[in-house]
């Protein structure tokens, strides 16, 4: 097993030479390049790790000079700060770079540029992966959870989340002829019961599955693999870099090197294999937003064994929540009073009532009644809320009813209430 070569330290010292030169954090206190000793891995681990926080208060630090003004680049983060699909952006020099936009599951927004050439390597990185499992896919093939490419048309964004798989998209699947599916465990989840339903798995021609942004379970995999029909993978990533880690034959993660490295950190100690720390990770593809030695928020640790599969880049194992010790010291804050304290700190009208429940590992969906706030302003601060009590990552859908009697919406939400877990809150 390896998670060193000379294609990664080479690719590190191109990284942290750019660095060195073109992005301010990095100017004054990337070590310079020395023997044989002191190149790649080693010159990167010197340099302090960093957060989403800190480089969200810091944007102007860790964005190369000389393509991207500091006016516009100031007028870019703020213009996009709403999360939202990739946006294309011409700069006043002509050049072009694309705007990457999320949220992730605590409702921070979080802007991340990449030119349209990094885009591309990262890409052709990932399609490589998955033609490792599929070798003739095509893109035409691929179907996503966000965004629907099919074999005609331009790319169009489906609000999955907001309205629910329905029959009607799952037919549409079957006709389009698919056979791959990139989405997440909460939509296969909440998906599955449609599916089902409809005996989905004899009907279309979806051969794998590809899972990403969420920890996967063995047992949803199981779950998932007997009800749509098809073989479910796991690709862990991120959109800051986007795979971290792909899934072999064998089911083990494998590390994507050396397109990206992979630490696990104890504060800022290395752990040892086989020990459980934070994920740091570090891309050697991205020059005009540098990601070094990021902090992830991920907990796994990397295994010390070779896998049987043949591959040599190291294998990791993912813990299923992030935080995962600080939440292990509060178990008693999933539940009605966390739900209780979010909708208590939000302005008074800003809906007339709500419902919360729990549908996954902390994952919640929130019925809301006659919301009067943007909708946008509304989420972001229900998930800033919730983070902030949890200081945890969890998911939360949103789901918006209007002009119901409110005699009978009291009686609706009492009822539903009876068959809730006890993540659930009614106002």
């Amino acid at each position: 097993m390896r998670n060193t070569g000379p294609n990664l330290d080479d690719g590190l010292e191109v990284l942290l030479d750019h660095c060195q030169s073109n992005v301010p954090f990095y100017r004054a206190i990337t070590p310079t390049k020395g023997g044989s000793n002191e190149r790649g891995i080693i010159r990167l681990k010197s340099l302090p790790t960093v957060s989403k926080g800190y480089i969200r208060d810091h944007y102007i630090d860790f964005v190369s000079n000389g393509l991207v003004g500091a006016h516009q680049l100031e007028d870019i983060i703020q213009s996009h700060r709403a999360p939202g699909a990739d946006v294309s952006v011409e700069l006043d020099n002509g050049r072009r770079i694309v705007v990457e936009s999320t949220t992730g599951s605590t409702g921070c927004p979080f802007v991340m540029l990449k030119t349209p050439q990094e885009r591309l390597a990262l890409g052709a990185n990932l399609w490589h992966l998955r033609r490792q499992i599929t070798p003739d896919l095509l893109a035409s093939d691929m179907c996503l959870s966000t965004h629907q490419r099919a074999s005609k048309g331009p790319v169009t964004r489906l609000h999955f989340l907001d309205d629910g798989f329905t029959a009607e998209f799952l037919q549409h699947m079957v006709e389009g002829g698919y056979r791959w599916w990139h989405t997440t465990p909460r939509i296969m989840r909440r998906f599955a019961e449609v599916a089902e339903n409809i005996q989905l798995a004899r009907r279309w021609r979806i051969e794998v599955i590809e899972s990403g942004s969420q920890y996967l379970t063995e047992e949803d995999r199981h779950r998932f693999s007997a009800v749509y029909g098809a073989k479910v993978v796991n690709n862990y990533g991120a959109h800051e870099v986007w795979t971290i880690a792909y899934e072999c034959t064998l089911q083990r993660l494998h590390v994507n090197l050396p397109h990206v490295f992979v630490e696990v950190l104890d504060g800022d100690q290395e752990c040892r294999p086989g020990a459980f720390g934070e994920i740091v990770v570090t891309c050697s593809e991205l020059r005009l937003m540098p990601f070094v030695r990021y902090r992830t928020g991920d907990h796994g640790k990397l295994l010390p064994d070779c896998c049987p599969c043949g591959r040599v880049t190291p294998t990791i194992q993912l813990l299923p929540d992030r935080f995962d010790q600080t939440i292990a010291g509060h178990p008693g804050l999933i539940g009605k009073e966390v739900f209780s304290s979010v909708l208590n700190n939000l302005p008074t009208g800003a809906y007339t009532s709500a419902e919360v429940r729990e549908v996954g590992v902390r994952e919640y969906e929130m019925t809301v009644y006659d919301l009067r706030w943007n909708r946008e302003n509304f989420e972001a601060r229900v998930r800033a809320n919730l983070f902030d009590l949890l200081r945890a990552k969890a998911q939360m859908t949103f789901i918006y009813k209007r002009d119901d009697p409110v005699s009978l919406r009291k009686n609706y939400l009492y009822r539903s209430m009876k068959n809730l877990p006890p993540a659930a809150i009614l106002t």
